[in-house]
């Protein structure tokens, strides 16, 4: 059976409806044994009366452009706007360390869910966008969220102080002007 690991995330406008989750389904839709979640994005273009679904963290089965892979995603958020769904989520990483250990940490990741014009559902990006500016890894974040006005969109998240570690978090954000498309610096 399908195991949801996160609550549902809903945004809806006139006959579209998003609902974004993590589940433990490879990209490929096929069940992951080893309990590795994976974001998705359920959509429809009908009030609801139809779906499609499509994975958002492909980064699972395909190493990122610096070799690194995902372990783990929580924390799924959407927003609306209007070039198509935000996406935003955790992203934990399998990345051995100079000292050759394990690296548990996280890095914010970003992916637009639209609809295109024969009304299949796709995402934006070939692979999703790194937001954090750190090398993925390196540090820990927490308490993502992403908002969406029109073409406006802010997403923001903790992270260690000037991403030096410690106890201390400060509040970052990213925004973008154009829908998404591409975000200032942080």
């Amino acid at each position: 059976g399908e195991v949801i690991h996160t609550n549902f995330r809903v945004v809806a406008d006139g006959d579209l409806l998003y609902i974004g989750f993590t589940t433990d389904r490879d990209p490929d839709g096929q069940p992951n044994a080893g309990n590795d979640d994976s974001a998705w994005v359920l959509a429809s273009n009908d009030q609801g009366q139809t779906f499609q679904s499509v994975c958002v963290s492909t980064a699972i089965l395909t190493p990122l452009a610096g070799g690194e892979d995902f372990n783990d995603i929580d924390d799924i958020e959407i927003a609306l706007s209007n070039v198509g769904c935000q996406v935003m989520y955790e992203a934990d990483y399998d990345v051995t360390t100079t000292g050759g250990s394990t690296s548990g940490s996280e890095s914010v990741y970003h992916q637009i869910v639209t609809f295109d014009a024969s009304g299949s559902l796709v995402t934006v990006f070939p692979v999703e966008q790194q937001l954090t500016t750190f090398a993925p890894g390196d540090f820990d974040i927490d308490d993502n969220s992403i908002i969406a006005d029109g073409n406006n969109v802010i997403a923001f998240w903790h992270e260690p102080v000037a991403n030096g570690g410690g106890d201390n978090d400060d509040v970052v954000s990213r925004t973008s002007t154009d829908g998404g498309l591409t975000f200032g610096p942080v």
